[in-house]
Parts: C-alpha cells; sequence; structure tokens
C-alpha cells in the first residue's frame, strides 16, 4: 500500500477511504494507522464480532465493501463494485461443509420470515449497494443483539447451533427472509 493524501493505495488500483472500528487497538497501534483510515470507535460493550456494520452506517457511500480485517486484496476489485453500484449485494459462497446452511429457526429467532433457501455466502467479503446498505445493516446489528456470543464459535457453542457462525447466520437469514434473488451477484 502507498499513502496519498491521507488514504491506502492499493496498489490493485483502488483510493477509495478506508474505514476501520477499533475494538481495542493500542496506542501505539492507533498511531501506525490514523494516517491511513478512518478510526471509528466500538459501541461500549459490542462483541467484537459484531462490529462490522458499524462504519458503513456511519459513513455512507454509493458502494460498501466490508472486508474482515484477515481479508488480503490482491486484484482490483472494480467488477465486484459495479455490480454493488447496479443495485446488487456481491457476496461469496462460504466454502464447504456450509454452502447450504439453514435452520428455518432463524426467523423466529430474529421476528423474520424466512422465505427462502439459498446458498450461505460468507460475511466477511460484501459489496453492498447504497439502497440495500439501508435495509440491511441495521437489521444485521439487531439481529446480533438476539445472538448469545457464547453459543458461537467464538466460544462453548456447537456448529449445530442455528447461530454457531454468529454474525454469519444472522446475515444469512436476512438474506433469506428480505432479499430477492435477482438482488444478488455472485462474488
Amino acid at each position: 500500500a502507498h499513502e496519498t493524501d491521507g488514504r491506502i493505495r492499493l496498489f490493485v488500483g483502488h483510493d477509495e477511504p478506508v474505514f476501520l472500528v477499533d475494538a481495542g487497538l493500542h496506542p501505539e497501534q492507533r498511531d501506525m494507522v490514523s494516517d491511513h483510515v478512518t478510526l471509528i470507535p466500538a459501541p461500549e460493550g459490542a462483541p467484537v464480532i459484531f462490529l462490522k456494520q458499524f462504519g458503513p452506517l456511519e459513513h455512507e457511500a454509493e458502494v460498501v465493501v466490508i472486508l474482515d480485517a484477515d481479508i488480503i486484496v490482491v486484484r482490483p476489485l472494480t467488477d465486484l463494485i459495479s455490480a454493488a453500484r447496479a443495485g446488487r449485494l456481491v457476496a461469496f459462497v462460504d466454502n464447504e461443509p456450509d454452502h447450504d446452511r439453514f435452520f428455518p429457526e432463524w426467523g423466529p429467532a430474529l421476528g423474520l420470515e424466512v422465505r427462502r433457501r439459498h446458498l450461505y455466502v460468507n460475511a466477511g467479503q460484501l459489496f453492498l449497494p447504497r439502497s440495500l446498505c439501508r435495509r440491511l445493516l441495521q437489521l444485521w446489528i439487531d439481529g446480533q443483539a438476539q445472538v448469545d456470543v457464547q453459543q458461537t464459535w467464538h466460544a462453548k457453542g456447537s456448529r449445530s447451533d442455528p447461530f454457531y457462525f454468529g454474525d454469519q447466520d444472522v446475515l444469512n437469514a436476512i438474506l433469506a427472509s428480505l432479499v430477492e434473488p435477482h438482488e444478488m451477484a455472485p462474488g
């Protein structure tokens, strides 16, 4: 990466602003990144695994790209951003064996009507158009508030628990309830 005017310019051709939810960086770490990203303080008491939506809620954009901290971008994201700009959510099907993960219990637990089964997507790489951001992000946060973190993979949960994958299971429940197939594009 290379810095330009307080932004990170990735060698793959992007210079969009980067926002990072600070869930406990040490002062030295903040100093290292603060010239390259806009730091957003994590809400008090929110589990670290449920924070990725706070940046896009505070900083709206025509297209929001949500990438987990362990994602490395190795090629331009232009086509994926274009698909999102056209009004479609771009998501990546989760790896085996969870590509068909689905629980009818998702709906009642989150107050949603799960209408269709779809391929299970990963919550760590999403490209969202503004129109879907407004519909999905707050629901995602509200749904996560219904999940017991102790029952997820981050604690003592079991893979058979409907919310074992926490934020990812909540996202997939919302997608199965509210997003039409034509509003999604494969990643």
